[in-house]
């Protein structure tokens, strides 16, 4: 695979993802949304729900109003320098630098819903309720929930991760063109391991390939890898390098070995 020409969302898709959005508050009666995003470095199964709205960095807490634009809460500045860098190189945001805060704390989280006027309004939620395989408790954590149900006592707070998943699902366009592209870089880094792979050849030597694939293709990697020799098929994400590097090397063996 040789083209590195990325798939790109335009102000169209924003405009559409946000119509569907106020669409649905207003069918549910919900006066504005509060999504919790997981961090970007969390792996596969994570809730990036957060990036829907905004097309920017994973872990960031949205507050979108039903009539207003949505605000994203960081967590650190390089989230609001990464955002800067990004429009001095011409790439379309689709958020005004001042709609990008700094803190997603209960202060801040605070401090936005009264910047709405939300006090005593009803906020749909993202992040509440289960969401497996890795939160069966839901992702917004006790300290900060209780501080928010403390602070907005005449608010009414409604778990809506489900419904906001189902439109999610319905991809357009230009989400179907990201995804194929995705898929013809995962095809391209199996067809690499598959080359490499060769008896003799460290196992280490043939997942590399599938790193420096992504790279070459500006794709961001799973955490997560999967070791097939020798033995049986076993997972091995960056989290469990620490066992794998006390392990005698292992290398690819014939089929008769």
């Amino acid at each position: 695979m040789t083209d590195t020409v990325l798939p790109t969302y335009s102000l169209t898709e924003r405009d559409r993802r946000w119509t569907l959005a106020r669409t649905f508050m207003e069918q549910e009666g919900l006066d504005a949304l509060l999504v919790v995003g997981e961090h970007e470095d969390s792996g596969a199964g994570s809730l990036y729900v957060d990036t829907w709205f905004t097309n920017d960095r994973a872990g960031c807490t949205v507050v979108f109003p039903r009539e207003g634009e949505p605000v994203m809460l960081v967590p650190i500045g390089t989230y609001l320098t990464c955002h800067m860098d990004a429009a001095n190189k011409g790439e379309q945001q689709w958020l005004p630098p001042e709609n990008l805060r700094i803190g997603h704390d209960s202060g801040a989280i605070t401090a936005t819903l009264n910047e709405f006027g939300l006090a005593g309004g009803t906020i749909g939620v993202v992040g509440l309720e289960p969401f497996g395989p890795f939160h069966p408790e839901g992702l917004v954590n006790y300290p900060l929930w209780n501080t928010i149900l403390q602070r907005f006592p005449d608010a009414t707070f409604e778990p809506v991760t489900p419904g906001i998943s189902r439109l999610l699902a319905l991809l357009s366009e230009e989400e179907i063109t990201v995804v194929r592209h995705s898929a013809r870089i995962g095809d391209a880094m199996a067809q690499a391991m598959v080359e490499t792979a060769r008896p003799g050849v460290p196992s280490s030597r043939a997942r590399f390939t599938r790193p420096v694939w992504a790279w070459h293709t500006d794709a961001a990697r799973s955490s997560q890898e999967c070791i097939s020799a020798p033995g049986h098929i076993r997972w091995a994400g960056d989290h469990r390098s620490g066992l794998l590097a006390r392990r005698p090397r292992e290398s690819f063996r014939t089929a008769t070995s």
